[in-house]
């Protein structure tokens, strides 16, 4: 449909963000944008406007003076919207009075949490980006992230706190942010290891000059540490996420594939650190990362 479709004062809203996405090179025709139309044929829901965007998402935006609108029109699509293939991220776009207004910071702030982003225009037009959605298949609420924080090492928590956050306005940059951390825990563990004299005079010298892969090799072949499994997990991790995340994908398949793989990527990891605490713990080992305190 054409934006003509949409009320006299959507129309001039969707025109202000219109002329956002393309100044920003989010799109790149004015025609790239529908309006009142379907999601996909699966998902009945009609929003004000949708548009293809980076990493095969599609992005909703929902215009309404109640910042919280897409979340009813959503959760009545939800199970349609997570049982598709489709990434989907979905926007409100409101006034920047509405934005500013003390009585809406409680929606506000869980609208943020529930994934969904937002855009605020002012009496000028200008847009403005409050805060990035993340596509609902890889959404990870704030009860669900708490919960695994729980039971995280003391030493880590704040900068799991901040890895979340990252992750919230973009996934793979949280999933680099979280793989770094396992790096850091790592070199501290293999220190912490080699001052209590768990391994032996060689593998101590090893430890100097190895990569990040040797040193999870070294500490997984010491006898001391061989009913420690999370040690094999974080080696898998690593394999999987850490060095792809170093290097660029070769192609738009593997930058879509990398990219639906966010949220296990960020979850195993958090497991896997919250696993190797518990397991170190006879050790008398703390898990921390301290370089990227």
């Amino acid at each position: 449909m054409a934006i003509t479709e949409l009320a006299e004062v959507e129309q001039e809203i969707a025109e202000y963000l219109a002329e956002y996405l393309m100044k920003e090179s989010i799109i790149t025709l004015m025609s790239d944008i529908k309006y009142l139309q379907e999601i996909n044929p699966d998902i009945g829901w009609r929003p004000s406007m949708q548009y293809e965007g980076s990493q095969n998402t599609k992005f909703i935006v929902e215009i309404s003076e109640e910042i919280a609108a897409p979340y009813s029109s959503a959760k009545m699509a939800h199970s349609e919207i997570l049982n598709s293939t489709e990434l989907i991220a979905i926007y409100s776009i409101s006034s920047e009075a509405t934005y500013l207004n003390l009585k809406n910071q409680t929606d506000v702030k869980k609208f943020k949490q529930q994934g969904f982003g937002l855009y605020t225009f002012d009496l000028e037009g200008n847009i403005t980006l409050r805060f990035n959605a993340t596509p609902l298949l890889l959404h990870i609420s704030k009860k669900h992230f708490d919960e695994i924080l729980e039971k995280a090492p003391q030493g880590c928590k704040t900068i799991l706190r901040n890895s979340y956050k990252i992750y919230q306005d973009d996934p793979p940059s949280g999933v680099k942010n979280i793989s770094e951390i396992i790096e850091a825990i790592i070199k501290d563990l293999a220190e912490q290891a080699s001052k209590k004299e768990y391994l032996d005079e060689k593998e101590t010298k090893e430890l100097i000059k190895a990569t990040l892969a040797e040193k999870i090799k070294i500490l997984m072949n010491c006898q001391k540490f061989s009913d420690v499994p999370a040690l094999g997990g974080i080696q898998s991790f690593v394999s999987q996420y850490r060095n792809s995340s170093s290097h660029s994908p070769d192609d738009s398949t593997d930058i879509d594939n990398k990219y639906r793989k966010c949220k296990e990527g960020f979850l195993s990891a958090m497991d896997l650190i919250c696993n190797l605490d518990k397991q170190m713990g006879k050790y008398r080992i703390k898990i921390k990362a301290k370089n990227m305190q």
